[in-house]
């Protein structure tokens, strides 16, 4: 996390990288040994939520493959009022959903169930090896809307911080290791996308980090950095 360093809250850079601010403004980077840059993503271990931009299930630019192995199903009481279309059901192995967006971070809503499914969670066509477990039950309860924000990722994928624009692919895989053994039937359910928008210590500035949907332009501010390092 950022704030022990910088003082500025809500945000975090990967493993193996530093976070840079450069005095001037609110932006901050994150530097890796070789001095490559790249935005710094909302910090999960904050209690810091964003806003976001809606990304409704029947949105052009989410992919269902195949179209036939997905149902619409009704909305839960936990749904945003602005999600009347009901959510996306499928039980189909390896069916998946598919979208592209700009911004170092995501946010995925599910719906838990007592028969729900696992989603394997695949970025830039890399196996993050992260699953979203929708099963919920007597001995596993999750709430009906079940929101989960990325980055972290168990494996981070090489273009985490060498790109901005992203495509996130959730391949239903099966029932659930959490499931009894009596369960006879399991589905994965998809409600929809958020892209976080934040801004740092309540400025109107943001950070060079501000996302946008993929169709949208991303104006990001250059800067210089010069590092002198000691030989040893």
């Amino acid at each position: 996390d950022c704030p022990s360093l910088l003082g500025i809250s809500g945000l975090c850079c990967p493993i193996g990288t530093i976070c840079f601010n450069n005095g001037l403004d609110q932006r901050v980077a994150c530097i890796d040994a070789y001095g490559t840059t790249s935005a710094a993503f909302p910090s999960a271990t904050q209690g810091f939520i964003p806003p976001a931009t809606f990304v409704a299930n029947n949105d052009a630019d989410i992919s269902f493959n195949p179209s036939a192995s997905w149902n619409k199903t009704d909305s839960p009481n936990c749904t945003p009022s602005n999600e009347t279309l009901g959510v996306r059901i499928t039980n189909s192995i390896n069916a998946s959903l598919s979208f592209s967006y700009i911004g170092p971070s995501i946010m995925i809503n599910t719906i838990t169930s007592p028969q729900g499914g696992v989603f394997a969670v695949i970025v830039d066509g890399f196996n993050t090896t992260d699953v979203i477990d929708t099963f919920s039950g007597p001995n596993q309860t999750l709430p009906v809307c079940y929101p989960l924000q990325y980055p972290p990722f168990l494996k981070p994928p090489p273009t985490l911080a060498t790109q901005n624009n992203h495509t996130i692919q959730l391949l239903y895989i099966g029932p659930s290791p959490n499931a009894p053994s009596s369960t006879t039937e399991s589905t994965g359910q998809f409600g929809w996308f958020e892209i976080p928008t934040f801004q740092i210590n309540n400025s109107a500035q943001r950070n060079t980090a501000a996302m946008t949907k993929a169709s949208a332009p991303l104006l990001m501010a250059p800067f210089l950095l010069v590092l002198t390092l000691p030989f040893i």
